[in-house]
């Protein structure tokens, strides 16, 4: 027969595996969708501070689902003149508001069945399919620009242009990622050119040291140009939880991914509802040895105290034990009815409650993969 400390045991290990029923994971995936600040960054070039032009960009996703691949880009950078006393003979002054498109891409692995080889020398030279993929953390991207330039410059030959332009082209470059810090925001390598075509409106002038000034030598003069307008060698930060390696991905793989996710919680709650099961039979039985062996002992105890009376009162233990049976059935049968009822009752209210619950579940898995599709 098990003691008292033992059956203690028993409905502890119940215990225990109900709680380990409900901390079993329920997760819920979500089609990932960028905050405002998630689409932000801010960027600046260290070619142009070592060129004395302090300048800052800000770039902003079109869109924000997380298989967007499209950005909106305003670079501005500027020189402050210090104060002269006099006309210094060299000049660098350039300021300039730019604005791009940009369309970023990842190299991809062909597999010949969904990414096919390519069909011609021209369709691999521009493609972003590869044998294999070298760089898988590399994002690149490739885009638009248009700029307006301030500009005044006089180098060392005393022979000084200045005017404004107005600029046009292709820009080129790649992402690197730098470091993610704890709260989530990142910081990346920029690393781009962009050239194009520049059409110019300038004046030319001089330095003359006796009268302190600056004085026009051609004035109205125009052309069309070739410019290569930048040299990039970046650094951008990212505000948010979404790091340049979990965005400008393609639309197929992001969906593949979700359909992973999707099948793999609902394995995870096939398997949650089965173990719940285990565990409900285990616990069932736990509490049924418990609650047996609990009535032996109260048993054994109460038919000892009716023989302790006997003995006492010179009563018949035969009688005595039948006039309390009859007592301790009437009443344990009551109680054990209102007991029985009572767990009928909260039993109804936790499965009400389960298939609500299960209802609401299904109704937002349904949305959520209706806006997957």
């Amino acid at each position: 027969m098990l003691r008292f400390k033992h059956l203690t045991i028993i409905l502890f290990l119940s215990s225990v595996f109900q709680a380990v029923g409900a901390q079993i994971l329920d997760s819920r995936a979500q089609v990932e969708t960028l905050s405002f600040a998630e689409r932000f960054s801010v960027k600046t070039n260290t070619v142009d501070w070592l060129l004395q032009n302090p300048n800052v960009g800000f770039e902003f996703d079109v869109r924000k689902e997380n298989w967007n691949r499209w950005a909106a880009v305003l670079n501005l950078k500027g020189h402050f003149n210090p104060s002269n006393t006099y006309t210094p003979g060299f000049v660098w002054n350039n300021s300039q508001v730019r604005v791009e498109a940009r369309n970023y891409w990842r190299t991809r692995r062909l597999d010949g069945k969904y990414i096919m080889p390519h069909d011609n020398w021209l369709d691999k030279l521009f493609s972003f399919r590869r044998m294999r993929v070298k760089h898988p953390m590399t994002v690149y991207y490739r885009g638009l620009y248009a700029s307006y330039d301030s500009f005044s410059f006089l180098l060392g030959n005393n022979k000084g242009i200045q005017g404004r332009a107005y600029t046009g082209g292709f820009t080129y470059g790649i992402i690197r990622p730098m470091t993610v810090f704890k709260g989530g925001s990142s910081v990346d390598w920029e690393f781009g050119i962009s050239a194009g075509v520049s059409y110019t409106q300038y004046d030319k002038y001089r330095h003359d040291r006796e009268t302190n000034c600056y004085p026009v030598t051609e004035k109205g003069l125009k052309g069309i140009y070739p410019a290569l307008s930048d040299v990039r060698v970046g650094i951008v930060y990212r505000f948010g939880n979404f790091p340049v390696t979990r965005k400008y991905r393609y639309r197929y793989d992001v969906d593949m991914d979700y359909r992973n996710r999707m099948d793999s919680i609902m394995l995870a709650r096939e398997n949650r509802k089965a173990e719940q099961i285990r565990i409900d039979t285990l616990t069932r039985q736990a509490e049924d040895m418990f609650w047996d062996k609990y009535k032996e002992i109260t048993e054994t105890k109460r038919l000892d105290r009716y023989r302790d009376k006997a003995i006492r009162t010179g009563q018949n233990v035969d009688s005595l034990t039948a006039k309390k049976n009859a007592k301790y059935e009437k009443y344990s049968s009551n109680a054990i009815e209102e007991k029985s009822e009572a767990r009928a009752r909260k039993a109804k209210k936790i499965v009400k409650k389960q298939r609500e619950k299960e209802a609401l579940r299904m109704k937002i898995l349904k949305s959520l993969m209706e806006e997957g599709t």
